[in-house]
């Protein structure tokens, strides 16, 4: 999980501006993620923190974690983009494979299922969190495969999603605060308020 998590850490996206539309909590070209869905996923989330030790988590909670959750999703819609680009296919196989290696390799499904907790990922998007791992190893197979030096190849994939995330024209509501194109993440903007209030 954290191959992911640090790949994400060294983008660089740009071209991020408001987005009011009523239930729209961010648009990545033509894909609208609600408040919504966004409401449900955070409740999700905080549903199964209750099944874990807490004392051994550092998770995030409030508008936080209302950002972090957002900017998966804006994630995700980045890498199918360049998937779709590139011609990159994610079989049924494929992700079922993977998606078992990492349990395994997480000590079972409990001890992956904490995991999961303390990367903020809800259990429904386990398979949107697989594919991201795969299609990042496919695109660094691809890029070493060209002749890319592997220490330029996180480099190379941030320049190629810094590239998909202008050409999507990316727009985030302001309620959930604003786009940092250096820290590459969502950050509190002073007039945000509560987007999304997790249910009891």
């Amino acid at each position: 999980m954290k191959k992911i998590l640090a790949l994400m850490a060294v983008l660089s996206l740009t071209g991020l501006t408001a987005c009011g539309q009523s239930n729209v909590a961010a648009t990545v070209g033509a894909v609208t993620i609600s408040q919504t869905t966004l409401q449900e996923t955070v409740d999700l989330v905080l549903a199964e923190r209750k099944g874990v030790d807490p004392s051994q988590l550092q998770v995030d909670t409030g508008e936080a974690l209302n950002r972090n959750q957002l900017q998966f999703y804006i994630y995700v819609e980045i890498y199918e983009a360049i998937a779709k680009d590139l011609g990159l296919k994610i079989s049924t196989t494929e992700l079922t494979t993977a998606r078992d290696d990492l349990i395994a390799n997480n000590g079972g499904q409990a001890q992956f299922s904490q995991a999961l907790v303390g990367a903020q990922i809800s259990s429904e998007n386990i398979d949107k969190y697989v594919r991201l791992v795969l299609i990042s190893d496919k695109l660094t197979k691809a890029a070493v495969a060209s002749g890319v030096a592997e220490t330029e190849v996180n480099t190379q994939i941030s320049q190629l999603i810094t590239k998909k995330a202008q050409d999507l024209k990316i727009e985030i509501n302001p309620r959930y605060g604003t786009w940092d194109p250096q820290g590459v993440q969502i950050v509190a903007a002073e007039a945000a308020g509560d987007a999304v209030t997790p249910t009891k």
